[in-house]
């Protein structure tokens, strides 16, 4: 791709993802390229051949930064999804949550087909295949390699990869307008992965998890084994005899009425 051509479809983009495809004319991209029409129609015959090349360098972009990362399933990747511990997955979700969040490529096609899903059914259809149905079929498909694995509870995939999946989509919205919070969100998302990892990993140690996260994965999966509190010989204080407890002691610190006093002092043989 020619640096022009490449220009024209992050400026193009740029306008889409602000206005929306159908809002954008070809002489706006023009104005944003610094170039009059005509010239622009060399490159590209209309506005249908800027949005099909916008597309094809949305996927070129997904695919460069899957082999950069090391992502399983990408050209080149050394790594199965099997062989990838807690720590690998946290990096791997958080490297293309700000991938999609960040990146004028990809998030600028993300926010156009969110645009426009509500008025033209085909990039409905589209954003539907990236976004929503095609995310999570990829998920299932890494979740039933990890359940043959025995590296999963037996779960039904497709459940698997919606509770995996809806949060992650769910802070993509969140923090999609928030460019100041990307540490907040990733921190967000750090805590969603962990958490699914430690209620449906078979098996801490077969993922290498090691150190503080393994202690708490084994911690959170083995209830048996979590340390019991320190118990008095009478027992648990239960919530019950807490409130009661706090209710005699309150009651012994509530100033007594006049009525009162007379029934004590009566009770004691006083005058």
């Amino acid at each position: 791709m020619t640096p022009t051509k490449e220009k024209i479809l992050r400026e193009s983009l740029a306008l889409f993802s602000e206005r929306g495809y159908s809002a954008v004319r070809v002489a706006d991209i023009a104005v944003a390229v610094g170039v009059k029409p005509p010239s622009l129609y060399k490159h590209y015959a209309g506005k249908q051949a800027i949005f099909d090349a916008c597309a094809e360098f949305f996927s070129e972009r997904v695919a460069e930064v899957g082999v950069a990362i090391g992502l399983p399933g990408s050209t080149g990747a050394e790594v199965s999804y099997a062989d990838v511990d807690v720590e690998g997955i946290v990096g791997f979700a958080t490297q293309l949550f700000v991938f999609y969040l960040q990146d004028d490529v990809a998030a600028g096609f993300r926010r156009m087909l969110t645009l426009e899903r509500h008025r033209e059914p085909k990039l409905n259809r589209e954003f539907e295949r990236l976004f929503v149905d095609g995310a999570i079929e990829h998920e299932e498909r890494v979740f039933a390699e990890l359940i043959g694995a025995g590296l999963i509870e037996r779960r039904d995939p497709h459940i698997l990869a919606l509770r995996f999946y809806t949060p992650i989509f769910y802070l993509l919205q969140k923090y999609d307008m928030r460019p100041s919070e990307v540490k907040t969100a990733k921190e967000e998302l750090r805590m969603i992965v962990e958490e699914f990892c430690f209620t449906y990993m078979q098996s801490p140690g077969a993922r290498g998890v090691t150190g503080d996260l393994g202690e708490r994965m084994e911690h959170a999966r083995d209830p048996a084994g979590r340390k019991a509190d320190t118990r008095k010989s009478d027992g648990p204080t239960t919530h019950a005899r807490k409130l009661d407890a706090t209710k005699q002691d309150k009651d012994s610190h509530t100033p007594k009425t006049d009525a009162q006093k007379l029934n004590a002092q009566q009770g004691d043989g006083k005058p």
